[in-house]
């Protein structure tokens, strides 16, 4: 449980490794998560953590490719308390994506 009584995913799956990511990045896209998680689908995983209380807040960008003017989400990690708990789950995130764990 967080530091804040928020109920922490599993962090081998795709919703733990996006909780995982915003409690170290300042801000997260779903490039940038497809690159953790190999998951284009980020949008759930917030959507999902969302409905389980933690506070993610979007903030829509501009952007650019090759053929057109984009706007894209970045996703950021509202108020919460960063104590011991959060602290050992970013860690459990990271062995989970070396393998260690399942």
């Amino acid at each position: 449980m967080s530091s804040d009584g928020l109920i922490f995913p599993r962090p081998w799956t795709c919703a733990g490794q996006l909780l995982g990511q915003l409690l170290v990045e300042k801000g997260v896209t779903h490039r940038s998560f497809d690159g953790r998680a190999d998951s284009m689908r980020g949008a759930v995983y917030v959507k999902r953590l969302r409905d389980a209380g933690w506070p993610i807040d979007t903030e829509l960008v501009a952007g650019s490719n090759r053929f057109e003017k984009v706007r894209y989400g970045i996703y950021r990690l509202g108020d919460i308390t960063i104590g011991t708990a959060e602290e050992e789950f970013v860690a459990a995130c990271g062995l989970s994506r070396e393998g260690v764990l399942p």
